[in-house]
C-alpha cells in the first residue's frame, strides 16, 4: 500500500471531523495541524469524496465479491514493495464518479466493505496498529 493511502487512513478520523465536529462542540479544524505535510490535500481529498459520501445507505454499490480480485491483487503483491509503497510520493485519490466499464460506481461504501473486510483478515503492520485495532473493534 502506498505510504500516501496508508497516511490517509490512519488520519482521516481527524480530518473527517470538519464535517461534523462542530455539533459536539469539539474543533472541527483539527486537520490543520497537519497542513504541511505532504499528503494533507489527498486526506482532505479522500474524506471529501470518498469517505463523507459513503454514508448514504441508499446509494448503489457493487456486492463485494465485485472488490474481490482487486482485494486479491493487492495482497498478492511482496509486502513492502518499494514499487507499491512509493515513499513521499503523492498520487491522490481520484474522485468517486461512475465509469463506463461498471454498472455501479466504485462506491465509497463498498470501499469502506473492503477496507474492513481487508482488516478482519490481515496481521497489521505494527505501525498502523492502533488504526487495526479500532476497525477490527468496529466490525467484530
Amino acid at each position: 500500500m502506498r505510504d500516501e493511502v496508508a497516511w490517509t487512513v490512519e488520519h482521516h478520523g481527524v480530518f473527517q471531523m470538519v464535517y461534523y465536529a462542530e455539533h459536539y462542540g469539539w474543533d472541527p479544524e483539527q486537520r490543520q495541524a497537519f497542513r504541511d505535510h505532504p499528503f494533507y490535500q489527498s486526506c482532505v481529498d479522500f474524506c471529501e469524496r470518498w469517505d463523507q459520501s459513503s454514508f448514504d445507505p441508499d446509494y448503489p454499490m457493487h456486492d463485494l465479491d465485485f472488490f474481490a480480485p482487486m482485494v486479491r491483487e493487492v495482497f498478492a503483491r511482496k509486502a513492502h514493495d518499494q514499487a507499491h509503497v512509493l515513499p513521499g510520493v503523492v498520487v491522490g485519490f481520484r474522485a468517486a464518479r461512475p465509469t463506463p466499464s461498471t454498472a455501479l460506481p466504485l462506491r465509497p461504501f463498498g470501499l469502506r466493505r473492503i477496507c474492513l473486510a481487508c482488516f478482519r483478515s490481515a496481521t497489521p503492520l505494527p505501525r498502523y496498529a492502533s488504526v487495526s485495532r479500532s476497525l477490527s473493534q468496529a466490525t467484530a
